[in-house]
């Protein structure tokens, strides 16, 4: 009975020290259950998740406790402990975005409000911390909890912020369904809620510039019972469609805050209806379905275009005309590439590449406008259904010409422009290319991949270099509009810089950046981890990454475990500095005074124009009294005593990092833990001096690069 006892209080203790929680994350809808000891920090907890489920870095995310029944959600501090919480078992925790500061305002919608308003945050009725990367929909059930009952139960707010112009106090509409930040919105602004009947208050000839305004027969479905029709004049501003009996009416019959409906259009026997349905992110829970009939198909496509732009269908997920920063920053995207890029070039390399006239011959206007709609909408959209392969070639080309900037960016224009009066341009477009945002690099790296494997069908599909840059030329490169006057006389430059940038990509060495490297630098949301997509080339290596080890003869018994890799010749000079860098990065030793060497050695006589591995590889050697039988390992040196009869190794040098012990034979003796962590210090030693050394070699690389341009403009001279 006391071994019982004695077991089930263990089993009680134990059950006490853990905690199950369901985890969420910015990439993901789907909620995970893990166990976490009580005893872990956030910090801690945060690391986990990151670790079991491979996502980029612990750095970028800070945990956040969803609200649960009348407790409204909070933040926990990396340095919190679990057990002092009030954390529960299947209690849900989301991994946000670090977050910033909003201060909340109740108004009542008139304009003294507005005037009378005072810039301090101690007036707020809430100031919260906030992911920026949400939308204003997303903290509705947090705000919920610090209003009054009542009056969430009857009134809808929409939300708007507060802002400040030549000393006059104004407002500007928010959607509840596009994130703070593309929206623009800063940390400690000022947020406003604005209860909607005080709108209707306002009458027709207030708005001033409306979006759309007409004469749209209405009505209403609730409980499966229709109200009658009514036509009316509507007025759709700001995200809000009011409604009056006449464009004279003193004040609005009804207003309908769109941002918390979704839009189904729906066209049949010659009605044109659209259908308005609520959602539950709402403050007040609408109940009633509204059906709007237009008089015309015009009015049908204008009324729909603009009514899912600003509903819950389409706000926030719209990517034609978008910046690429905006839609990579987004939550719950599918990968660091568009997903219209991805899909089209998927669909255009298996089903499209020997059709004549790709790219050249227009596609079918209506499937085009039908695709870009579903796009827009975020949309499951399946291309491999679309017999006309003309369309899908024209939706990629509808979408490189929407976009506010091109990928070769205004900022740029006239730098690309002068770098065709070089004698090699490309060394001067390399360098421009380097300089793009990380968002056009990584799509510029994909497109131009893809437009050389079409260029190598020219023999059926027609479409050499020069047509490729012709049709993709102005999509990829324009002016600004003040300068658009000359757009046209230099319309065959862009021509031919595309057509250089494609047929000499591999000189612009542009390798796909990894998610992890980038996800702060895109600001938002986080990309999906291990994604790779069609990327033909590899990415560049770290240095850390790019160490080698040495090759050892198969007959040579050692304790390392080690790699062979095939060098470069040496009657070869490298040709551009991405192959020098990784030929350099699998070299040891001394390395980065040799690379001082030979700087200063170039700087006298210019004959040499490139440098030789193999001189520098024994320069390197001969700095740092390294042989070529010699490895820097603490473990491979005792190993060699203890086997000087065995045969050397012969190969280039190289380092041993994170080598395997070998198994121990039967009745063999093993090391004390004294001397295994005696190897241990001197391996942790040799890592320290190395990377200290890769340091200093990458900064004479950088003086390298330089004087390399130099050499090759004189070469191509001479």
């Amino acid at each position: 009975k006391k071994r019982k006892e004695k077991k089930r209080k263990e089993k009680k203790e134990k059950e006490m020290s853990t905690i199950t929680l369901k985890i969420r994350w910015t990439t993901t809808k789907i909620y995970k259950l893990m166990s976490f000891e009580t005893s872990m920090t956030t910090r801690q907890a945060v690391e986990a998740v990151v670790a079991r489920n491979k996502l980029a870095s612990a750095d970028e995310y800070s945990a956040f406790v969803a609200p649960k029944d009348k407790n409204p959600g909070y933040w926990l501090d990396n340095s919190t402990i679990l057990s002092t919480t009030t954390l529960q078992d299947k209690d849900i925790i989301e991994l946000k975005s670090h977050p910033g500061q909003l201060s909340f305002f109740i108004s009542d919608g008139s304009s003294k409000w507005i005037s009378d308003f005072t810039f301090n945050p101690d007036r707020a009725f809430v100031t919260l911390r906030v992911d920026f990367s949400d939308p204003p929909a997303e903290i509705i059930p947090v705000l919920e909890r610090y209003m009054d009952s009542k009056s969430k139960s009857k009134e809808e707010y929409v939300f708007h912020q507060i802002c400040q112009q030549n000393n006059q106090t104004t407002t500007r509409a928010l959607n509840a369904n596009i994130s703070f930040e593309e929206q623009e919105v800063v940390n400690s602004s000022f947020i406003a809620l604005l209860p909607v009947s005080s709108l209707s208050r306002r009458s027709a000839d207030f708005h001033k510039n409306p979006i759309l305004e007409n004469y749209i027969t209405k009505t209403n479905v609730k409980v499966n019972k229709s109200s009658s029709m009514q036509r009316r004049w509507c007025i759709f501003k700001d995200n809000i469609l009011y409604y009056y009996k006449s464009q004279s009416q003193g004040s609005a019959t009804g207003v309908l805050p769109v941002e918390y409906y979704e839009v189904n259009p729906e066209k049949v026997d010659n009605k044109f209806k659209i259908e308005l349905k609520p959602t539950d992110l709402s403050f007040s829970r609408p109940t009633k379905i509204y059906h709007l009939f237009l008089e015309s198909e015009l009015d049908y496509q204008k009324w729909t275009k603009v009514l899912v732009e600003h509903s819950a269908t389409g706000a926030g997920k719209k990517v034609f005309g978008v910046a690429l920063l905006k839609i990579l920053s987004r939550k719950d995207r599918p990968s660091d590439i568009p997903d219209v890029i991805e899909k089209t070039i998927h669909y255009l390399d298996h089903k499209a590449l020997e059709i004549e006239g790709i790219f050249r011959i227009s596609g079918s206007a209506v499937v085009i406008e039908k695709f870009k709609d579903e796009f827009d909408r975020a949309c499951d959209v399946d291309l491999n259904k679309c017999p006309d392969a003309h369309a899908v070639a024209g939706l990629l080309k509808l979408y490189l010409r929407e976009l506010p900037e091109p990928l070769l960016t205004f900022e740029f224009y006239e730098d690309f422009i002068s770098s065709m009066e070089d004698e090699v341009p490309i060394i001067k477009m390399k360098d421009l290319v380097s300089r793009l945002p990380i968002p056009n690099r990584r799509v510029l790296a994909v497109l131009l991949a893809f437009l050389r494997r079409v260029s190598e069908y020219s023999s059926s599909n027609l479409m050499h270099l020069a047509n490729l840059a012709t049709v993709f030329g102005p999509n990829l490169l324009r002016p600004r509009e003040d300068n658009a006057n000359s757009f046209a006389n230099l319309s065959s430059t862009i021509n031919s810089i595309v057509e250089l940038l494609i047929s000499e990509q591999d000189e612009l060495c542009l390798e796909p950046i990894r998610e992890h490297d980038t996800a702060t630098t895109l600001g938002g949301g986080l990309a999906k981890p291990g994604y790779s997509g069609r990327m033909t080339t590899a990415p560049v290596p770290s240095f850390r990454q790019s160490i080698i080890t040495t090759p050892v003869n198969s007959t040579t018994t050692t304790a390392t475990t080690t790699t062979t890799t095939t060098g470069t010749n040496s009657n070869q000079p490298t040709n551009n500095l991405a192959n020098l860098m990784r030929e350099i990065n699998s070299n040891s030793g001394g390395i980065a005074q040799a690379v001082a060497k030979r700087a200063s050695t170039r700087k006298e006589s210019n004959s040499d124009s490139f440098i030789n591995i193999q001189t520098l590889t024994s320069e390197a050697n001969s700095n740092s009294g390294i042989t070529n039988s010699s490895v820097i390992s603490p473990r491979v040196q005792s190993n060699q005593s203890n086997q000087s009869n065995q045969p050397q190794n012969s190969g280039s040098v190289g380092f041993v990092l994170a080598q395997k012990p070998p198994r121990q034979r039967a009745g063999a003796s093993r090391p004390s833990f004294s001397v295994l962590m005696e190897r241990v210090e001197q391996e942790i030693k040799v890592r320290t001096l190395l990377e200290t050394q890769l340091l200093e070699l990458q900064k004479k690389l950088d003086e390298e690069s330089q004087l390399r341009i130099e050499l090759e403009k004189r070469i191509v001279i001479l």
